[in-house]
């Protein structure tokens, strides 16, 4: 990392580049007028803060560093945001881990003071922890109330061969939205620069989706062959199983079988008439 990028916002802001001319104007006080010798440039992250330290000396005539420069180190330290509560950081697949990165590194960590719980969801990782990790950054969730997380692969049976996954893993947002029982709500990010088709939409349009149980959850087969196909609910208490014949294949097919439950549409119906408080 550069020495301008290690700086604080302040500082990043306002000193020149590497290549530029280095003035008492940008490391002292704006209001003064007096320049240093075009030679006085930045070297090395290393050399950074002596050569503030020596720019300053000379811009005052004095061997012992002017206050203002350690005004500005103290404005610089302290200019990072402090988020009260810690966030989880759930990390993802491909090209965006490579975002991710960038956006962590250079728009975050350098103006936010934040304590980020790192949880990584890439699909190497996920079959290693035998998607353990994937329940781990849910419950993490569940326990400090706001995640951030990226793109991830759900696989497939050609990601199962690329990968050399032990099987066929289950999406990570249909386990994460299991786990908090939650409510999707989609909103646009409008851009006055970026034209839209419809010109005349000015408000973003949310889509709100149910996001518990049913694909997320379901359960599929290929029928091989001639048979029955049969749904079986066996009562927790003990009564009579009740079988419902759901078809007759004659040749070859396939099936899937949804679920849900009354407390989670409730819970959609509910957080849908409260978006977006």
């Amino acid at each position: 990392m550069n020495a301008v990028r290690s700086s604080s916002g302040f500082l990043r802001r306002s000193v020149t580049p590497l290549s530029a001319p280095l003035s008492s104007s940008r490391l002292l006080s704006s209001s003064s007028s007096s320049q240093l010798p075009s030679s006085q440039r930045f070297i090395s992250s290393a050399s950074l803060r002596p050569n503030r330290i020596a720019a300053t000396t000379r811009w005052s005539g004095s061997t012992t560093p002017s206050p203002n420069f350690f005004q500005i180190r103290t404005m610089a330290s302290e200019s990072k945001i402090k988020v009260l509560n810690p966030v989880v950081e759930l990390d993802g697949d491909e090209m965006t881990r490579i975002i991710w990165q960038e956006i962590r590194e250079k728009l975050i960590l350098p103006y936010l003071d934040i304590d980020l719980k790192y949880y990584d969801l890439g699909l190497e990782y996920r079959d290693q922890t035998d998607d353990q990790v994937t329940i781990d950054a849910a419950e993490a969730i569940k326990k400090y109330g706001v995640g951030v997380k990226c793109a991830t692969i759900t696989p497939d049976e050609a990601r199962v061969e690329e990968f050399k996954l032990k099987k066929m893993w289950l999406s990570p947002n249909g386990t994460i939205r299991n786990i908090l029982g939650g409510t999707v709500f989609r909103e646009p990010i409008i851009i006055p620069r970026i034209p839209r088709l419809v010109p005349g939409w000015n408000k973003p349009i949310v889509i709100g989706r149910h996001a518990f149980g049913d694909q997320y959850r379901a359960q599929d087969r290929v029928i091989p062959g001639p048979g029955k196909l049969e749904l079986v609910y066996t009562p927790a208490n003990g009564g009579e199983p009740e079988r419902v014949q759901v078809y007759d294949f004659q040749g070859g097919g396939v099936t899937q079988c949804q679920y849900n439950t009354d407390e989670s549409i409730s819970g959609f119906a509910h957080a849908s008439s409260r978006w977006p408080s």
